[in-house]
């Protein structure tokens, strides 16, 4: 995972998902993949998750880097207020 598009891409089955998932994907120190983890499933436009979720996830798996993610189902890409 060695830039955006590369993360876009292993995120593109999330275009089709119709709600909105907060995802982590969890990176050895090669920065590969060592798997993918949906922390939360939140509704149409909000997913919230506590920094806990996100960081039990990379504990559990003994990640030495994360990237979070999460989809817009609504399509439109804009960054909302609680998103910046």
């Amino acid at each position: 995972m060695d830039g955006p598009e590369r993360i876009y891409n292993f995120c593109l089955d999330m275009n089709s998902l119709n709600q909105e998932v907060l995802r982590v994907i969890l990176l050895d120190a090669r920065f590969w993949v060592i798997t993918k983890v949906n922390v939360f499933k939140g509704s149409l436009n909000e997913s919230l998750a506590h920094p806990r979720e996100i960081f039990r996830a990379a504990l559990v798996h003994s990640a030495y880097a994360l990237v979070v993610a999460h989809n817009h189902p609504s399509g439109d890409p804009s960054p909302s207020e609680a998103d910046i």
